[in-house]
Order: C-alpha cells, then sequence, then structure tokens
C-alpha cells in the first residue's frame, strides 16, 4: 500500500461512515483496523488516532507509538516557518534574491558555489542534494544547524545552479543558517545557549557556586527539574548566601515538593520576592488566607517589583474581587509589550494570574510568549494546577505540545 493509497483509504473510512457524527467506540472500529493492518502490515510504522466532537473524544495508539502522547516527526513542515523568518529580513531589503549566498556564509564557496543565489536555495534549484550522505549519522546524534551547515558546504553540487528543479532540504538548511546570520541569534535559544557555556565555566572552577546557581535556572527552565535541584542545592551548599533572597529553588515547587520549597526560603521577612513564592507555595498547598497575606505582604514592602503585583493581582482573585486583579495584570503585561523583553519565567506567572482571574483568553496569549521567550518547563506546566481551568481549550493543548518538543529537545542536546 502506497502512502497515497492508505491516506485514501483512511479518509474514505472516516468521512464514508458515521465517525465524526456520532463518536461511539463500536463505530470507530473501521478506522482502527485500517491503522493496526497498516502498523501491523509495515506501511506505517506508527499512528495516533485522535477524534473530537464537542464533549467526546476518541483516541487509539498503534504500531510504535506507545501512547496517544507518542511525538512524530514532522519534517518538511519547519520549511515554511523558517522561510517566513528569512523573508522579514527581505522585505527590510536586507537581502536580494539574486544575491550570492556566499556573501552571508564565505565558507560557502569552490565548486561553483559562488554561482547560487539565495532564489535558487528557495525555489530547490541550487544544486545542493536533499539529504547529506551523514544524515543518519547526523540525526542520530542530533547534530547542530551549524554540524549540519559545515557538511553542506563541503558538498558537491548535483547540477548547475539554475539549471533543473530537485527537491533540496539542505538548501533550506542552508537559508535558516542565513537567516541566523542575518538576525544575529541563532535559532537555538537563550537557555539552550547558557548550558554550554556554564557547564565550561565549571570546568575551571567546579566549586563556583553562582554558576551552579545559575546552571541549575537553566535546567529549570528546560524542565530538567531533578537536575535543578541537584545544581542548586550543590550551589548552597557551596554559599549558603548564593542568590539568597534574590532568587528561589523554584524547581522544589515545579515538583509539587512545596514543603521542601518553603523550607528553601529563608525566614526573614525583608525580600519582596521570597514573600511572593511564599504566597504562591500556599497557594499551591491549598491555604488561600496564608497566601493572600503574603501577597499583600510582598506588595506593601516592594510595590514596583513584577512579582509583588502579579501576587496582588492573586490576591484580589482569592478575595473574589477579579476585576481589581484584572486591571493590575493588564498594566502589567502592557508594560512588558513596551519594553520588548521580559523575565519568560515571570511572564509564567502572569498567565498563571490571567487564569486563576478567568481570563483564559489573555492567559493562553501570554503562556505562549514565556513558551517562546524561554521558559519551556513541559513537565511543570503539564502539571500545573492554576492552568487547571484551561486543560479543555485546544491552544493549550498546542501549547503543551510546543513546550513539550522544546524540553525534549533540550533533554536530547544535553542529558
Amino acid at each position: 500500500m502506497t502512502r497515497r493509497a492508505f491516506i485514501q483509504s483512511g479518509l474514505a473510512a472516516g468521512l464514508g461512515t458515521p465517525v465524526l457524527a456520532a463518536l461511539k467506540r463500536e463505530q470507530m472500529d473501521e478506522a482502527v483496523e485500517i491503522l493496526a493492518r497498516a502498523t501491523r502490515e509495515g506501511p506505517v510504522a506508527a499512528a495516533v488516532l485522535h477524534v473530537v466532537q464537542r464533549e467526546s473524544s476518541f483516541t487509539r495508539s498503534f504500531g510504535k507509538a506507545a501512547n496517544e502522547n507518542a511525538m512524530f516527526l514532522l519534517g518538511s513542515i519547519s520549511k515554511p516557518i523558517c522561510m517566513t523568518a528569512l523573508m522579514t529580513f527581505f522585505e527590510r531589503g536586507e537581502f536580494k534574491l539574486n544575491d550570492p549566498v556566499g556573501k552571508f556564509l564565505p565558507q560557502f564557496a569552490g565548486d561553483r558555489r559562488g554561482d547560487v543565489t539565495m532564489q535558487h536555495l528557495l525555489t530547490h534549484t541550487s544544486g545542493l542534494p536533499d539529504q547529506l550522505a551523514e544524515n543518519n549519522e547526523l540525526r542520530s546524534k542530533h547534530a547542530t544547524l551549524s554540524e549540519f551547515v559545515e557538511h553542506i558546504t563541503r558538498t558537491p553540487l548535483l547540477f548547475v545552479p539554475g539549471s533543473k528543479y530537485e527537491y533540496s532540504s539542505m538548501g533550506i538548511l542552508l537559508a535558516a543558517r542565513v537567516a541566523e546570520r542575518l538576525s544575529g541569534t541563532d535559532i537555538l535559544g537563550l537557555v539552550e545557549r547558557a548550558v554550554p557555556l556554564l557547564r565550561d565555566a565549571l570546568k575551571t572552577n567546579h566549586n563556583e557556586a553562582e554558576a551552579h546557581w545559575e546552571l541549575g535556572y537553566a535546567y529549570r527552565f528546560g524542565g530538567m527539574l531533578r537536575e535543578s535541584v541537584v545544581e542548586s542545592e550543590r550551589a548552597r551548599k557551596l554559599d549558603p548566601g548564593v542568590k539568597l533572597t534574590t532568587s528561589t529553588m523554584n524547581a522544589y515547587l515545579y515538583l509539587g515538593e512545596y514543603d521542601k520549597f518553603l523550607a528553601s526560603l529563608p525566614l526573614s521577612n525583608d525580600s519582596a520576592l521570597v514573600l511572593f513564592y511564599r504566597g504562591l507555595s500556599e497557594l499551591y498547598k491549598k491555604n488561600p488566607v496564608q497566601a493572600a497575606d503574603s501577597f499583600d505582604n510582598a506588595f506593601e514592602l516592594r510595590p514596583t517589583l513584577l512579582h509583588a503585583r502579579i501576587g496582588k493581582a492573586l490576591g484580589f482573585a482569592i478575595r473574589k474581587q477579579e476585576p481589581k486583579g484584572l486591571e493590575i495584570v493588564q498594566e502589567i503585561e502592557s508594560t512588558i509589550s513596551a519594553r520588548g523583553a521580559g523575565d519568560p519565567e515571570a511572564i509564567y506567572k502572569l498567565a498563571q494570574a490571567y487564569t486563576v482571574l478567568g481570563d483564559k483568553r489573555s492567559a493562553l496569549r501570554v503562556m505562549r510568549n514565556s513558551i517562546e521567550g524561554g521558559f519551556f518547563s513541559y513537565p511543570y506546566i503539564v502539571a500545573d494546577p492554576l492552568l487547571h481551568p484551561l486543560k479543555n481549550e485546544t491552544e493549550f493543548g498546542q501549547l503543551v505540545a510546543m513546550a513539550r518538543q522544546r524540553h525534549e529537545a533540550f533533554k536530547h542536546s544535553f542529558f
């Protein structure tokens, strides 16, 4: 069975029966049998069937898909995303379609590579192959874009640039590298870039408490929570005062170990950040009165601190004064938007506040900014009790999947 025939038969089974109309298990039998047979006999390695209508849903996994949350390589779906990013630079006049690729990547030279233009890359007419001879080796070790580009620059062209069309994933990879050069940043995020730098620093001085703490911070953002705890505890063992009132061991909180988190906080009440997190842990422990008191104390101590303001909004939610809380979080979001940047973990707290205050649409918008900004702590996000009201929102599922994808890539890269 060809892939096209398989898809057509699946559509026929799905659209030609009452599957989408009723969603009763017995009416899924034909679709289930098609997928089971396809994965059993070999045309398809793995599949997940997921059908939703109103409040009902049906999900089943097949083949190598261990469960309904199995991840699939979407492959070329990333091409339009990367190229849309590249074309924003074209619209700004930062490159022309007839510019030689070597203008941006000087190492791409020799063997008529100097004749390859940006237009050739974008139209699959560069002469570069679809895949490298070393493709499997590079993928198996999760090679970076830079490593792929290094191999591409040594790969012979298959034909004279512009003389014919041949689908080329490597041409698109090279174009993505040009986009990185034009933007001045890597596709890889700041969190991912921080890890190797901090690890290198610790090779020079493995007893540097602050480097251990910052490494734990990066691990936390990437969702490696147990590893974050190890680094943070090591930092505090080396220096009990490291970041004592300016940062907290949030991995405990994100793991649901609330008592350990509270015990890790200093006992003094002279830090608004500590008071906020004390309130947040009490909120998780379902102690709303204690939570509201801590939030109020944090705001009274330092009313301009972002966390203290979020805490104040959460306090209004606890007291059923949602309009007052929403006014605060909307003002915070406007300030962050005007500045064009912000701490993605703190922005996540803003999404939590919007959720608790009942504004789901704003919560999802801000949550997206947090994840895209570098806070993709998937194990925490997917289980966060404060986000429970969002669980049935389609966009929430999409955002969780985004966080999971980046978390898994982070895990593969560094662990």
